[in-house]
């Protein structure tokens, strides 16, 4: 006589194990987006030179760190996909679409092998991405991500600042080598910290300084409040010594959305009057910096001219705007010649100076060839303008899927804040992910915090952290 199998007690051992192995693997996952939060804009390598040393090494980070939660993000959305798969999700799908289209222009360009080696900087994120619906449940999960953010944030604003004041610290491990124009009196890139460039530091900074406003309304009669005020007065200053025009643009909008979800959600229940102070504090705070930076003066020892700067917006004369214009004017000329395709991740730099020829070549007035001139041989990496790039190397199927994506996303986090009656607390994380979110998608409008390492792991993690908080609350709702 044959054994008789409980086939019911078996399968139910295997669906343990399976519900063990997928909590591991979340854990893991997780573990691994809070290191690359915390440690991107902080890790340099003490003594290494390249070309662009900080770039570089920060890209080796990720690269590392990225490619190992990618990996084990593939085997938990496809063997491990629980109740909740990226199939039902749209967003995930454009995502998906997206990460689909960046190969197809990349093996189609002529160059595959150095257009994959370039998707490689972000496609492991973009599966990221796709992961965070699944590892990001819990109110706890979204607190851990914000006070990384913060903390990394912090960290990165003090060094700054204290390099700013001569006290730079660790100078020992890494001494910077000023450029000609900050020696010869442009006093924002002498605040570099730990991200190498005055313009990246600003737009870095941008979203966390709205992130932690946000928490400002629960009072400064809690600890919260008054460490949210705290960061604000870190944050502030370092940012604008940067002189990062795009970043407070970004600040603009998510502040917008800040200020009216406050003055229509929390009017009623006095929210607004615990805040108190503190925004009075925050704006005295930002005259006094750009007043005392803005002219020579014994505390502005290194001539910085943060109000010059924007005074420079409405000057399309000045060398800034003129760059820009003619970046997008040959981003434009790639999207014309390969509207749908795209050129190949990364091609924007090999086909800077052949799409400026020909521009050249057409221009009766020789204003491109002053231009040139003005250039001094130096190549553009990127088109300031991350919408402008993707449709030019990823093809306008990039360009949709991605676009569609943040539109979602965004969407999706307007219609949660603002269609509830939900108390702020249940909301917050909502807010404060989408408002930094906001920012930066203002800010790639005019810079490219998609094409940088510590901006890009920024820039995905709140996209991932915006729409799983955004689920995780409708879920909790039903």
């Amino acid at each position: 006589m044959k054994p008789e199998i409980n086939h019911s007690r078996s399968n139910a051992y295997s669906a343990e194990a399976a519900a063990k192995a997928g909590q591991f693997l979340d854990k893991a996952i997780f573990c691994l987006i809070l290191l690359l939060l915390l440690y991107t804009p902080l890790f340099l390598i003490p003594h290494v030179r390249t070309l662009e040393t900080v770039l570089h090494v920060k890209f080796l980070l990720v690269g590392f760190l990225g490619n190992t939660a990618a990996a084990l993000c593939v085997i938990r959305l496809f063997l491990f996909r629980g109740k909740h798969p990226f199939t039902r999700d749209p967003v995930r799908l454009l995502i998906l679409g997206y990460a689909a289209s960046i190969l197809i222009s990349s093996l189609f360009s002529g160059e595959a092998a150095y257009c994959l080696r370039e998707a490689m900087k972000v496609l492991p994120l973009l599966v990221i991405v796709m992961t965070f619906p699944l590892i990001c449940r819990r109110v706890a999960d979204f607190e851990k991500i914000r006070s990384v953010l913060l903390f990394s944030g912090a960290l990165v604003a003090i060094y700054g600042l204290c390099q700013y004041a001569r006290i730079p610290f660790l100078n020992r491990w890494f001494p910077y080598v000023y450029e000609e124009s900050a020696l010869a009196g442009l006093g924002r890139n002498y605040i570099l910290s730990t991200i190498g460039n005055p313009e990246y530091l600003g737009s870095y900074l941008a979203p966390l300084l709205l992130i932690a406003f946000s928490e400002i309304p629960l009072g400064m009669k809690r600890l919260r409040g008054v460490i949210s005020l705290i960061l604000c007065l870190i944050f502030l200053p370092a940012l604008l010594l940067t002189g990062a025009r795009g970043a407070l643009i970004g600040i603009a909008a998510g502040g917008g959305m800040l200020t009216i979800y406050y003055f229509i959600r929390l009017r009623r229940t006095g929210a607004l009057k615990r805040m108190g102070w503190a925004p009075g504090l925050l704006i005295c705070v930002a005259a006094l910096t750009i007043f005392l930076f803005s002219f020579p003066n014994p505390i502005n020892r290194y001539n910085q001219a943060i109000w010059g700067r924007f005074r420079e917006l409405t000057d399309l004369r000045s060398s800034s705007i003129k760059e820009r214009i003619m970046f997008h004017a040959i981003g434009t000329e790639m999207i014309a010649e390969s509207p749908i395709i795209g050129w190949g991740e990364g091609m924007f730099r090999i086909q800077f100076y052949p799409m400026l020829a020909r521009l050249e070549a057409r221009d009766e007035r020789a204003g491109v060839a002053r231009f040139m001139e003005e250039l001094k041989n130096r190549v553009a990496d990127h088109a300031h303008n991350d919408y402008l790039q993707i449709w030019a190397e990823d093809g306008a199927i990039g360009f949709l899927t991605f676009t569609l994506a943040v539109a979602l996303v965004i969407g999706g986090a307007f219609k949660t804040l603002f269609s509830r009656r939900e108390t702020e607390v249940r909301l917050r994380r909502i807010l404060s992910f989408s408002a930094g979110f906001l920012c930066l998608l203002v800010n790639a409008a005019f810079s490219f915090p998609l094409h940088t390492p510590e901006r890009a792991v920024l820039f995905w993690c709140l996209f991932g952290a915006t729409h799983a908080a955004v689920l995780t609350f409708e879920r909790n709702r039903k």
